[in-house]
């Protein structure tokens, strides 16, 4: 059975970070760190905070 346009294009030219850490940081550089605070470290400050008014 034929395969559509639309499904061998989308499987054609995805380009994807590679797995070894030095090769991505010779592509894209060093690691940055994130603009705003993850999930799990607001929600560690939040309970620190709560904590220390108790």
């Amino acid at each position: 059975m034929p395969r559509s346009a639309l499904e061998t294009s989308s499987r054609t030219a995805t380009l994807r970070t590679p797995l070894d850490p030095m090769l991505r940081r010779q592509i894209h550089g060093p690691i940055q760190p994130m603009d705003e605070p993850g999930l799990i470290t607001e929600l560690g400050e939040r309970l620190l905070r709560f904590l220390r008014a108790l």
